[in-house]
């Protein structure tokens, strides 16, 4: 049975579900925690995290408390988000590959936690794709271990937001990171799809491209802010992600218009 695409919010101090095989779902807690029983092993969800169950795998739960507890769990349709997750295919657009995941306690995102309050399947299940996605690219055997990988490249790259308008060393990235310079820069080009050099000055185009819808700053002003060396280097930048000049960029309202924004994280596919 298909259930369709579902965003269940609850609060209640006493409910119970038993040997339920439900659609693929995300299981998450908004205050308190609950324990999901999957194939013998008790799984709590505190705020800040997630359990994911495949599609068809029984689980249990039973909450019992004097507190209310409050939950958010999303229930994907068959097939959603394998199309969300996997490349088009032509030949046959309507089927999708299988996609399984562990079942097991990890990290809510911010970018998920949002997608989810959003009430939009689509993001959610971009989003949750995305994510499975890094998730798979960390070089490691143990679950654990990639969660903890990719939490460390989390603050990594999140120094590099922070950090948007200065030039970020790749060491102060990586202690951010609580990893070395080589195996930050390592882990960040193999699950982000660039390193983490390139990722910043990316950044920095973003911002300049920003700046220079407005009038105040001159070119020369945005490429000292945006943490270039000189305006030669902004307008080298510049012209690779855009594929135009900042001064074309600034003077021309259509050519803004008809710039295509580039992702904040150009992921390898």
């Amino acid at each position: 049975m298909d259930f369709g695409n579902r965003l269940l919010r609850a609060t209640a101090t006493r409910h119970r579900v038993t040997n339920f095989a439900g659609p693929l779902s995300i299981k998450t807690v908004v205050r308190g925690a609950v324990t999901w029983m999957v194939d013998g092993r008790s799984h709590t969800v505190h705020p800040g995290e997630m359990l994911v169950l495949n599609a068809g795998q029984p689980y249990s739960m039973d909450i019992h408390e004097r507190e209310p507890v409050r939950t958010q769990v999303v229930f994907f349709g068959a097939g959603f988000v394998e199309r969300a997750a996997g490349p088009l295919n032509l030949d046959d657009p309507f089927t999708s590959p299988a996609v399984g995941f562990h079942s097991r306690v990890r990290p809510l995102s911010s970018a998920l936690s949002d997608a989810i309050d959003s009430s939009c399947f689509h993001t959610i299940a971009r989003e949750f794709a995305r994510e499975n996605r890094l998730w798979t690219r960390v070089p490691a055997k143990r679950p654990t271990t990639r969660d903890e990988l990719l939490k460390r490249l989390s603050r990594g790259r999140d120094y590099l937001d922070c950090n948007v308008k200065s030039r970020v060393l790749l060491n102060d990235a990586a202690r951010a990171a609580c990893l070395s310079e080589y195996h930050f820069h390592r882990l960040f080009t193999r699950v982000y799809g660039v390193p983490p050099g390139a990722y910043s000055a990316r950044l920095r185009v973003e911002q300049a491209a920003a700046m220079l819808a407005g009038d105040k700053e001159s070119i020369t002003e945005i490429a000292m802010l945006t943490g270039f060396a000189k305006p030669g280097a902004l307008t080298q930048a510049f012209r690779r992600i855009y594929g135009v000049t900042p001064t074309a960029y600034r003077e021309n309202s259509k050519i803004r218009e008809a710039s295509p924004k580039p992702a904040a994280v150009p992921f390898a596919t």
